[in-house]
């Protein structure tokens, strides 16, 4: 078991489509490549709001990698 020293800001609700990328490229500056793991990170900062929306994708992730 490996710890993750990813520090994510939590989602930006009013502008996703730039929180996206900022995300994506902390994971590569942290050398996380695995879906898993970035999947759990970024599950790990959604507030409870965020997560009611999208809570079937949640509960089904489709994780191939």
């Amino acid at each position: 078991i490996h710890k993750i020293g990813l520090r994510l800001p939590g989602f930006w609700i009013d502008n996703p489509s730039l929180y996206f990328p900022q995300i994506e490229a902390n994971f590569k500056l942290s050398g996380i490549t695995s879906e898993s793991t970035m999947y759990c990170c970024l599950i790990s900062v959604l507030d409870q709001n965020i997560m009611q929306v999208i809570a079937d994708l949640v509960r089904n992730p489709n994780l191939e990698k």
